[in-house]
């Protein structure tokens, strides 16, 4: 897992939007996006990923950090159904799956809508591929 393992800066982002909509979000978790989305092009560390996956544990943990302030830090058992807070604040179940050195697959479930995001490590880059209700948004990190 150590290529998954690691801080993550966010570069870019394609159909956020689209998939938040198809997902449900609450409006104002949606501007919180855009806004970051436009961050990032003058600011490096507007927001930052930092993932650690202990298989030997059986957990995932997933710490955010916007301008360098950890905002978020949420820790899943691997293969099992997690109560979990979305970001945005609504409660859903997720499940993460470890498919190899360099990929996880995260289902979340909740009010309304069925998700996935696809996490895939490819040298120093990270891409997330999201889906909802038939709309893709794809991030792209690299790693700090």
């Amino acid at each position: 897992m150590a290529k998954l393992n690691g801080t993550w800066r966010f570069v870019s982002q394609t159909n956020l939007d689209g998939f938040h909509t198809a997902k449900k979000t609450p409006d104002a978790y949606k501007e919180f996006l855009r806004g970051l989305g436009q961050a990032v092009k003058t600011n490096p560390d507007a927001y930052k990923e930092q993932l650690t996956i202990d298989v030997a544990a059986g957990t995932a943990n997933r710490t955010a950090y916007v301008n360098n302030e950890k905002k978020r830090n949420t820790t899943v058992k691997i293969g099992c159904e997690n109560d979990v807070t979305l970001a945005c604040g609504r409660a859903a179940k997720g499940r993460v799956e470890i498919q190899g050195d360099s990929k996880a697959v995260l289902h979340e479930k909740g009010d309304g809508f069925e998700s996935s995001a696809i996490y895939e490590v490819n040298g120093n880059d990270l891409t997330v591929t999201q889906t909802c209700a038939g709309q893709t948004a794809v991030l792209k990190f690299t790693k700090v």
